[in-house]
This record gives structure tokens, C-alpha cells and sequence, in this order.
């Protein structure tokens, strides 16, 4: 399991069979991203951004096992544009073929 820290630039990990922190499985970002949700797949990730709610985030995992911690790079090609009118995205899930977005009630 991973919580973001929300104005920083890591996603803490913890261990789900002991609920301890696992900080050798956190990812971090190398430029500070206020993150509000995320959701991750064992090569990418997407986040849902503080400052732009007009898409989904994404970014390539580099999960090294010489690093401490995972980093994320940007990968624009992979972001997701939301639709026109929808306002503050709140949540997001995937199955990995399909992304659900939770908005603010308006």
C-alpha cells in the first residue's frame, strides 16, 4: 500500500502483512508535485495534481534495486486528458485497461 504525502515529492509504501512503513519501496518525484490521488501499476503511474486538475499525470516507475527508493520521470504521452466541464478530480482507480475518476460534487 502507498500513501502520498501531499506536498511533498515521495509516495510512502507500507507493508500490508505487518502495516509497518517499507521506505525501501516509497517512490519519489525529483521536482515537488502536491499530489491528491494516484493510482500505479508496476511500470507507471498517474496522479491527480493540486495545481492542474485538468488531467491525469503520468509518469515511468524506475524501480531499480540499487536505489532506496523508486524514482518516477514524466511521461507526457502517457498523461490523460479529462473532459471538458468536469471539475476537481478527486480519486482514481484502474483495472489497468480502464481509469474511473471520482469528482467533486458540484
Amino acid at each position: 500500500m502507498w500513501i502520498a504525502h501531499g506536498y511533498g515529492n515521495s509516495i510512502f509504501a507500507y507493508n500490508l502483512n505487518n502495516k509497518t512503513r517499507d521506505s525501501a519501496k516509497d517512490v519519489s518525484f525529483s521536482n515537488p508535485t502536491p499530489i491528491l490521488d494516484f493510482w500505479m501499476n508496476e511500470t507507471n503511474i498517474w496522479i491527480v495534481r493540486e495545481s492542474d486538475k485538468s488531467k491525469l499525470y503520468a509518469y515511468t516507475l524506475n524501480l531499480s534495486a540499487t536505489e532506496a527508493t523508486a524514482r518516477a520521470s514524466r511521461d507526457s504521452a502517457k498523461d490523460i486528458t479529462l473532459s471538458n466541464g468536469v471539475a476537481e478530480p478527486r480519486s482514481i482507480w484502474s483495472n489497468g485497461k480502464i481509469m474511473w475518476v471520482t469528482f467533486r460534487a458540484v
